[in-house]
C-alpha cells in the first residue's frame, strides 16, 4: 500500500462519495429504492470516508516529516 499517495486516496475516497451524495439529492417522491441499492451505497460511501480519513493521515504524516529535516538558512551577507 505504500504506492499510493494521499492525494490519490483522497481523490478516490471524494469520488466514491459522488453517488452517495447524488442520491440523496434526488426527489423523495420518486418511487422507492430497492434495499440492494441502498446497502451498497452505504457499503460505497463508507469505504469512500474510510479512504478520505486514510489519506489525510497519509498527507498529515508527511508534511509532518518534511518539517523535520534539516534545513539550514544561509544569513544574508
Amino acid at each position: 500500500m505504500g504506492r499510493i499517495s494521499g492525494t490519490l486516496a483522497v481523490l478516490a475516497g471524494i469520488f466514491m462519495l459522488l453517488p452517495g451524495l447524488f442520491v440523496m439529492m434526488e426527489d423523495a417522491s420518486a418511487a422507492p429504492m430497492p434495499g440492494w441499492i441502498v446497502r451498497d451505497l452505504i457499503v460505497f460511501s463508507l469505504t469512500g470516508v474510510a479512504l478520505l480519513v486514510w489519506g489525510g493521515f497519509i498527507i498529515r504524516r508527511r508534511e509532518l516529516e518534511m518539517h523535520e529535516l534539516p534545513i539550514r538558512i544561509r544569513a544574508p551577507r
